[in-house]
């Protein structure tokens, strides 16, 4: 289309400057990318940094500080070579962590986040740091995501902040940390498929296992829509179905997701695997309808900086929180948006269905199985709603005076709609539709290329976006105070304390000296048993509820409980903090039921050794103890018992004739580790039971021979031991199908993402290639000298050795996980499985990578490269094993890059001062059938994907 007179040149490719009509602006050079990072980078820092000093205890509130903080921050201290523990017997079904997904045991990603932040001993510090990780995560993604999408630049900023500090994120992620961890992941992971680069393939990779193994299933399927829809729109680009599934950009990224599924496959088999006998605390059927957490749709939809939502049953009618905000400027901006143009925009058909399809969730039964609280699903909206507005008022805009006086609507309608959700706070709404008013208009005067206030309107878009929750917490202070000069409390009923932003009053301790200070005992495990609730999670009585006393080293037999055993439950029942069921009133009846095969009580097959009974227990479970158990101390809140038999470690019945040895190892379960070791003779044979839940995965082996598990009704561990065992080693072992699969789904996995970002890269590069090779063909024709780039050569070269070093690491990595599996020590075993990968690899580089014909003369120098650097990285594996403690496999996947990069370079300096080109091979290396490939397919209609 022909420029029209106004309009500046090379801005846009059509427009009407005279009714305002714009379309899609060229694509923004990538140092706008930078641009933006270095803009948004230091706010998000900054912004994070004032939170902190203004309210140091926000992400260390509620379940992160009883149950997800204490819990990521021991595995993290526990983790052996770099793996956390899989099970800990010693918590009860609550330390079953591989079964409940929240807490990364099989994720990667999570291993990441929790050796970092166990090396703090301040809570609030651990807390911070996965919020900042975790925001960071989706920050940067937003930013790379919207301005591939040809978002504005300053638009793209206040995306990135508004969506990182969005309502439900901070005010409820801030306590369920899965969720804050895993909203990032889905952005990447959206970024990755609408890319066509290499970089976009690894995002889709990592982006999909960070959604699949987050710990907040509620993603996964908008996951599912994410790749539907960018699925959709590749057909539309590429013109036919065997366009999209044919071409190496789109093979690349699928192949990238396969390898995302891989690595987060462990983590979802173990769930499916133990589905048979899981359970939730309070279970409420299939599908009901309780009310709880259910948002108005108009909430959801219109929810402006301030508006503390209509939410049933949560906290009462009105949440105390304000939940539903997103970036200030995304609802009204929509005012502005030109739709039947803008639903032709990249990504804008992704960004609709995800608002869409979430806004409908909301709606949803407060129980769909496992799925609850619908009000989760709003964090979807807010995500994608600031994105949407972003690119497609960005490329389809339409100002007018109709739409002024919509967007002007919308912001008085948000006003509005808060001040009749809570009028005690009208000044603090005002306060926010004016803000949100001000970034409108500053919005809107960037996007009109007004120099003359380009950069007071940018700077007023990106700190009033970013001001948001700054509003927010002068409103709850202020609403607290209230609350507090008119004697309401600031606690409700159930004992879960409201929002408290001043650190003036801390209930709890924030460092690992302050809980073993307070706790009743470290550093041991005995079975605790509590019916009341405490208003302060058990700080003043010295039994944290929760995962808290993992923080003093204390194990008691509980912990926070999101998945219960079903068997376990009917005659061990706790609720989600890990206290007894039936509160005082309990009579303790289920505890004081005998086993039929036993004659033992429930109380004494599943309790450790030492029991410490609250004062205020049924008075049944009290007089039991005092006649069976031995008191051994007493305080105005326990009762300290010990077990009058000599059973070791976990076996707490074993048959007539049955003895074990008084030496035992007892402790968490780790990847190919027993959690329990006996040594036990049964000359008739006989069964031992042990105070270990029951979960579909474990093991059991005499002398190292299978033993089968069985059960005692189906609630703890129960085995049988053949008649003539003497003095046998019986260990105990936890192996679910994910544990088994996990180091090669991971390693796999991990290659994918890397062989899809590679077919990505060579395709690109042989379309370089052969656009190079018809340069020299023009060139020859003029009678020009004609000779390859170097840089040409050299990409071809790296690619094709990537391809024949994954070939060879197949084999090295294979072998090596086979030998150390069956026992040989890591250096050993990497000196074999690499001499078994170089023959491999010399025969592929050789003819495959640098066109050359082998020779002896090479092979043995390459040999000879080989084995020093072979025996130079085996002594830095070895020494990552035994001086920094990594599990094997992951000290020599840390040495790959290095050791990768060094063969490279001796190859590549081999062959050029020994070439000995094999015949019809071209200067770049390969086959002489290579430069006759074309790239297969190539977009119809002559569309651009």
């Amino acid at each position: 289309m022909a420029r029209r007179s106004g309009c500046r040149a090379g801005t846009q490719r059509a427009c009407n400057c005279r009714g305002r009509v714009h379309t899609v602006p060229p694509r923004s050079p990538f140092r706008q990318l930078i641009t933006a990072y270095a803009v948004y980078l230091p706010l998000q820092i900054a912004v994070l940094a004032l939170m902190r000093a203004i309210a140091p205890r926000f992400f260390w509130f509620d379940d992160s500080e009883a149950q997800f903080g204490p819990a990521w921050w021991w595995l993290g201290r526990t983790a052996h070579g770099g793996i956390p523990a899989l099970m800990d017997p010693d918590l009860g079904v609550a330390g079953a962590f591989t079964v409940d997904i929240q807490y990364g045991a099989l994720d990667p990603l999570h291993w990441i986040v929790q050796a970092i932040i166990s090396h703090s001993d301040d809570y609030l510090t651990v807390s911070w740091i996965v919020a900042g990780i975790s925001m960071l995560v989706l920050g940067t993604g937003v930013v790379a995501l919207a301005w591939h999408l040809r978002a504005h630049l300053w638009l793209v900023v206040g995306a990135a902040i508004g969506v990182a500090t969005g309502g439900f994120l901070m005010w409820f992620g801030s306590a369920w940390w899965p969720m804050l961890w895993s909203v990032g992941w889905l952005v990447w992971f959206w970024f990755g498929l609408s890319t066509r680069t290499a970089v976009g393939a690894i995002a889709a990779g990592v982006g999909l296992t960070g959604v699949l193994a987050s710990g907040n299933p509620y993603l996964i399927p908008f996951a599912v829509l994410v790749f539907v829809v960018e699925i959709v729109q590749r057909r539309r680009a590429y013109g036919s179905w065997r366009s999209v599934l044919t071409h190496a950009e789109v093979l690349g990224r699928a192949l990238a997701c396969v390898g995302g599924a891989l690595v987060a496959a462990p983590t979802l088999l173990t769930l499916v695997g133990s589905t048979s006998v899981l359970e939730r605390p309070t279970p409420s059927g299939i599908l009901a309808n309780t009310g709880f957490a259910v948002p108005n749709l108009l909430d959801a939809a219109l929810g402006g900086a301030t508006l503390t939502g209509e939410l049933n049953a949560w906290g009462g009618a009105v949440a105390p929180v304000m939940a539903l905000s997103t970036a200030i400027f995304a609802v009204p901006l929509l005012a502005f948006v030109d739709w039947p143009r803008a639903v032709r925009l990249r990504g804008v058909p992704t960004a609709l269905a995800l608002v869409a399809v979430a806004l409908l969730a909301t709606q949803l039964p407060a129980v769909i199985g496992g799925f609850r609280v619908p009000l989760r699903y709003v964090v979807v909206a807010q995500t994608a709603l600031p994105i949407l507005a972003a690119v497609a008022v960005s490329g389809a805009r339409r100002v007018t005076r109709g739409r002024i006086i919509l967007a002007g609507s919308l912001v008085a309608g948000q006003v509005l709609l808060a001040a009749f959700r809570s009028p005690r706070l009208v000044e603090w709404h005002i306060v926010g539709g004016l803000v949100t008013a001000a970034v409108v208009i500053a919005a809107m005067a960037l996007l009109a290329r007004n120099g003359r206030w380009r950069v007071a309107a940018a700077v007023l878009l990106v700190l009033g976006t970013a001001s948001t929750w700054f509003i927010q917490e002068r409103a709850m202070v202020s609403l607290e105070t209230t609350a507090d000069r008119q004697g309401v409390g600031t606690s409700s009923v159930d004992g879960a304390p409201y929002r408290l932003l001043r650190s003036a009053q801390p209930a709890t301790g924030v460092t690992e000296q302050s809980y073993r200070e307070r706790s009743i005992l470290t550093d041991t495990s005995v079975t605790v048993l509590d019916w009341t609730a405490s208003p302060d999670r058990g700080w003043e009585t010295g039994v944290m509820e929760g995962n808290g006393n993992l923080l003093a080293g204390l194990k008691p037999g509980f912990g926070s409980l999101a998945i219960g055993q079903k068997d376990y439950q009917r005659h061990v029942c706790e609720d989600y903090l890990g206290l007894q069921c039936g509160g005082p009133a309990d009579s303790g009846a289920a505890l004081l039921e005998r086993e039929p095969l036993t004659g033992e009580t429930w109380l004494d097959l599943t309790s450790q050794d030492r029991i410490v009974l609250a004062q205020d227990a049924p008075a049944a479970i009290r007089a039991y103890l005092d006649e069976e158990w031995t008191l051994t101390d007493e305080s105005s809140e326990w009762r300290f018992y010990e077990r009058n038999d000599e059973l070791p470690g976990r076996i707490t019945w074993a048959a007539a004739g049955v003895t074990i040895a008084s030496k035992f190892a007892s402790g968490p379960a780790y990847v190919g580790q027993p959690m329990d070791e006996y040594t036990v003779t049964a000359s008739d044979g006989g069964a031992v039971v042990l105070a270990v839940p029951f979960w579909p995965g474990i093991t059991a082996t005499l002398d190292g021979r299978n033993m089968p598990v069985s059960t005692l009704d189906g609630a703890i561990v129960e085995i049988d031991l053949p008649a003539g065992t003497e003095a046998g080693r019986l260990e105990v072992a936890y192996a679910p199908i994910g544990v088994r699969v996990l180091i090669p789904a991971v390693l796999i996995g991990a290659l994918a993402v890397i062989a899809g970002a590679g077919l990505i890269v060579f395709a690109r590069a042989r379309r370089l290639r052969l656009s190079e090779e018809r340069r020299e063909r023009r060139a020859a024709e003029r009678g020009e000298p004609t000779a390859p780039s170097r840089l040409t050569v050299l990409i071809s070269q790296l690619l094709r050795f990537l391809w024949s070093a994954c070939a060879g690491l197949g084999v090295d990595l294979g072998l090596y996980a086979l030998l150390t599996h069956l026992g040989v020590e890591a250096g050993l075993s990497n000196v074999i499985s690499s001499g078994a990968a170089v023959v491999v690899l010399y025969l592929l580089i050789t003819r495959y990578t640098f066109g050359q014909q082998a020779t002896v003369l090479t092979f043995a120098l390459f040999v000879g490269w080989y084995v020093l650097s072979i025996s130079v990285f085996s002594l830095i594996i070895q020494w990552g094993v035994d001086g920094l403690g990594l599990h094997p496999l992951v000290s020599k996947a840390a040495s790959l890059p290095l050791s990768f990069l060094a063969n490279f370079l001796f190859g590549r300096l081999l062959f050029a001062r020994f070439a000995r080109p094999r015949a019809g091979a071209d200067p770049e290396g390969g086959s002489e059938t290579d430069a006759a490939l074309e790239e297969p397919l190539r977009p119809s209609s002559g569309q651009t994907p």
